[in-house]
């Protein structure tokens, strides 16, 4: 994934502190492809399901938070293709850079 970019991005996608970042790589197609840009929200709590961005370390990964109610000490983060593994980690071990609230696709850029 990129180093934050700036863009302009119609207003009802965006709130105050968001950034957009590219994605890049497949684990997240056909949900995510590879190029996208994403905007990631800091502020928004994610649910179960939602798609994140978790920074494991210094590397940033985009996937779906999974949260099992009955084993509060571990997240799983999920990739849209069954063969990439999940991760499961506890929340200590990683830091939320938000929630993805926006996809702009590589076609839709240029539609």
């Amino acid at each position: 994934m990129s180093e934050p970019v700036t863009v302009d991005i119609p207003g009802l996608m965006w709130a105050a502190g968001c950034h957009v970042r590219v994605v890049r790589g497949t684990c997240m197609e056909p949900l995510i492809p590879d190029g996208s840009m994403i905007i990631i929200d800091p502020s928004r709590k994610p649910a179960d399901g939602d798609v994140v961005v978790a920074r494991i370390g210094n590397d940033p990964v985009l996937r779906i938070l999974r949260r099992d109610p009955a084993i509060a000490e571990v997240i799983l983060l999920a990739a849209d293709q069954a063969q990439h593994d999940p991760i499961i980690i506890a929340p200590e071990d990683m830091q939320l850079e938000g929630t993805v609230s926006g996809v702009m696709t590589p076609a839709s850029r240029f539609n």
